[in-house]
């Protein structure tokens, strides 16, 4: 695993561009200070390959249409020590979150989220204990599909 000093090193792949930045911003503030990020999920895949102990977190946006099939051949390749965490527009259908669990996410996030809940998810992730909180009503990053 490649966490210097407890943080997590996080490849982030999102469509949408500006939800990129934002998402990139977020996980600044949460202390995540190596993020690399991509709006296509190919090449997303492509550098988690090239350089697979490097990264801690795969965060990868479900609106990708190939994001499952994807999410279940970098499980298969990588194995357990890389963590997945798979974002989707609340409220999620079921059957995408069912078929997530089972491609193999570690954990999944649902739009809106907060800073705080962002930042808890990661934590949660890298087996950190986490504080309850007070979510913050102003920092929420919405997603639109």
């Amino acid at each position: 695993m490649a966490v210097m000093d407890g943080m997590p090193n996080v490849l982030l792949a999102v469509k949408d561009e500006s939800m990129l930045q934002m998402i990139r911003d977020m996980l600044r503030r949460c202390s995540v200070e190596s993020v690399k990020t991509y709006s296509a999920l190919k090449d997303a895949t492509a550098a988690l390959r090239a350089h697979a102990r490097k990264w801690d977190i795969f965060f990868v946006d479900g609106g990708f249409p190939e994001a499952i099939s994807e999410i279940e051949a970098i499980r298969e390749e990588m194995g357990p020590h890389l963590k997945i965490l798979y974002m989707v527009a609340m409220p999620a259908a079921r059957g995408e979150v069912i078929k997530a669990v089972r491609a193999g996410i570690d954990g999944f996030i649902g739009t809106p989220f907060s800073e705080v809940t962002l930042e808890d998810k990661i934590d949660e992730l890298m087996g950190r204990e986490t504080t309850p909180r007070e979510i913050s009503r102003t920092s929420i990053l919405y997603q639109v599909y």
